[in-house]
């Protein structure tokens, strides 16, 4: 299934609270937030290797006050979307190698 604009900013807004420095990321939480708010509607729901995301990201927006205990399982999720995508390349270019 092709990415969307919204699946991407999906993606790249997980994995921005995870890779971020700690004090850069408390700075930017709300804009994460809004960000999430306004993608999440045009998300790919189709999509099965971007539900654990999606879930994710309906939970933090729900969660009033610090989303911090949220990061282990985004952390974890991002992780298991970049295997798939890297299986999938691998997968790909070993198809193209026959």
């Amino acid at each position: 299934m092709k990415l969307t604009v919204h699946d991407h900013a999906l993606i790249h807004a997980l994995h921005y609270l995870i890779s971020a420095p700690w004090d850069e990321r408390e700075g930017h939480i709300d804009m994460v937030l809004s960000i999430l708010r306004d993608v999440l509607p045009g998300v790919s729901r189709g999509n099965p290797a971007l539900a654990p995301m999606v879930a994710l990201s309906e939970q933090m927006l729900s969660v009033r006050g610090d989303i911090a205990c949220l990061y282990p399982n985004i952390r974890h999720a991002c992780h298991a979307w970049h295997r798939l995508r890297l299986a999938a390349a691998w997968e790909h270019i070993n198809e193209g190698s026959r």
